[in-house]
């Protein structure tokens, strides 16, 4: 059985960093982008991405903006949205 795969999109650095080792010793795999057009190529690349992660806010493409493009291009990844 494989483990859940994720992809974590924030700009904040260090919280990325701190949630990717949390969710790593929980046995999830995780890839992390730092902005919405980052994600969106980060999904591309990372077959199987499951769930993602979305800050709101970010630079170059926003949590919104990123929210629409992934879900018309990848319909069945579930997205959780954050916010500071």
């Amino acid at each position: 059985m494989s483990a859940t795969k994720v992809l974590f999109v924030d700009d904040e650095k260090p919280f990325v960093e701190t949630m990717t080792k949390r969710l790593k010793k929980r046995e999830i795999d995780v890839v992390s982008a730092s902005d919405g057009l980052e994600a969106l190529s980060c999904l591309e690349e990372n077959s199987g991405v499951e769930v993602v992660i979305l800050d709101i806010k970010m630079p170059n493409m926003d949590g919104m903006t990123a929210l629409k493009e992934i879900k018309s291009r990848f319909p069945l990844v579930e997205v959780i949205m954050l916010t500071g």
